[in-house]
Formats: C-alpha cells, sequence, structure tokens
C-alpha cells in the first residue's frame, strides 16, 4: 500500500509542479510580497518557520494568490505523504501488537488526511476556496494518532510539523478566501 501511495504523490507533486509552471507562462505575476506571506504566517504557531516553509517553496516568488493556495495544499499533501509512509514502515517492522494497533490506526487517519487534502486541492483548482473548510479539522486526528503513541517513539516531530503544515494551508486558504471576497 505504501507504494501506491508513493505513486500519488508523484503524480500529485508532478501536476502541481505542470500546472503551476503553465500558469506562470501564461499569467506572468509579480509573486506574493513578504507582506501577505508574513500577514498569513503570523496567525501560525511559528511564524518564522512558516516563512522559510512558504518562501522556501521555488513557486511562491512568482505565484499570485490561487497559486499560493495550491503551494500550500501541495506542502500539507507532501507532509501528509510522509506521515502515511513513516507510519506504515514502522506498523510493518514492529513485533509490539499494541504498538502495531497504534500505528495502523495512524495509517488509516492518515489516509483520511490525504484524501481531504487531495479534494481540498481539487477545490482550490477550480477556484471554490470557499468550500476549503475542512483543513483547521485535520489537527485533530494528527494529535489523536500522535497520543496514541509512546513517548519514546520518535514520533513527535513529524506530528508537530503535520500541525504546522496544516495551519499554514488553512490560513493560506482563508486569506485567499478574504482577499477574492
Amino acid at each position: 500500500m505504501p507504494s501506491s501511495s508513493m505513486s500519488s504523490s508523484i503524480t500529485f507533486t508532478v501536476s502541481i509542479s505542470a500546472l503551476l509552471t503553465v500558469s506562470f507562462i501564461i499569467f506572468p505575476c509579480h509573486g506574493i510580497s513578504r507582506r501577505v506571506v508574513t500577514n498569513i504566517c503570523s496567525q501560525t504557531q511559528t511564524q518564522e518557520l512558516c516563512i522559510d516553509i512558504l518562501e522556501g517553496d521555488p513557486f511562491t516568488n512568482a505565484a499570485d494568490l490561487p497559486s499560493l493556495s495550491l503551494i500550500s495544499l501541495g506542502i500539507l499533501q507532501d507532509r501528509a505523504d510522509d506521515n502515511y509512509n513513516i507510519f506504515s514502515q514502522f506498523s510493518a517492522n514492529t513485533t509490539d501488537p499494541a504498538l502495531n494497533n497504534a500505528f495502523d490506526d495512524c495509517v488509516k487517519i492518515y489516509q483520511d488526511i490525504q484524501d481531504k487534502v487531495r479534494a481540498d486541492h481539487g477545490l482550490s483548482l477550480n477556484r471554490q476556496f470557499k468550500d476549503i473548510t475542512d483543513l483547521g479539522e485535520l489537527i485533530q486526528p494528527t494529535n489523536t494518532c500522535q497520543n496514541g503513541i509512546p513517548n519514546s517513539i520518535p514520533t513527535a516531530d513529524v506530528s508537530q510539523d503535520m500541525v504546522l503544515k496544516i495551519q499554514i494551508a488553512a490560513f493560506v486558504n482563508q486569506y485567499v478566501l478574504d482577499q477574492s471576497a
């Protein structure tokens, strides 16, 4: 199952890259300003890290607001795919039945998150930003997964990174919606 997810992730990433490249050629723009990124990131838990993540994406400098929505969802999708693969590997490699159950629960959680982010990506492609309403709700299942794993297992960092990327996507899409109103 992880290979199917990885294939989907690669296809998803390639389609975003191709779409953004074509849109930048057809609709050249001046890009997202540092002020906009700072405004969006000021709402997250770690503003500087959020700025680094958004400005670290090579497409942000030339993006318009609808493209920034796609970029943020792509960043979130990549983290969800990575977490899905991490927990799948943990599940496949553990011999402890209790840990196996906890990891399997996380795999299911991240599979659901992947599906929701893909659906939101479709909404963003169609510029239906008002219908992207479930991003903030993805924090709870992320925390549920982490809370089911013993502290001795090093997964807290990937869960915290997931929460930050959920916040980034949620705040970017809210900003895009507010600006398009």
